[in-house]
């Protein structure tokens, strides 16, 4: 039969070493996020503890990764502009929709109430 070695840390411990709550820690061992070694049943619990190893590999695959950029953020297209002497003023009479009611009677638009 092979013989442990390597210290086992206890919930408490290995939370100190990762600098989390022993809320936090249980949450990451329920999910699969840390491996931890089972000792005993107890009655409302296993009893888990966690080696170097362990701790270790679990900060390895928190850190951060770098990820290409989300391409809804990316910049945006530059605008498409025109030369200054082809520019049109609008006039609300193209868009009559889009003048608010408060606005019309002022223009002198129809709709206006």
């Amino acid at each position: 039969m092979a013989t442990i070695t390597e210290r086992l840390h206890t919930f408490e411990e290995a939370a100190a070493i990762l600098n989390i709550s022993v809320k936090t820690l249980r949450g990451h061992v329920n999910l699969g996020r840390i491996r931890s070694v089972v000792i005993g049943g107890g009655k409302n619990r296993k009893h888990r503890r966690f080696t170097d190893k362990n701790i270790a590999s679990f900060i390895a695959a928190q850190k951060v990764r770098e990820i290409p950029a989300c391409p809804s953020t990316s910049p945006k297209t530059p605008l498409i502009t025109m030369p200054v002497n082809q520019h049109r003023t609008l006039t609300p009479f193209a868009y009559p929709i889009l003048t608010p009611l408060c606005c019309r009677s002022a223009l002198g638009l129809p709709g206006a109430g």
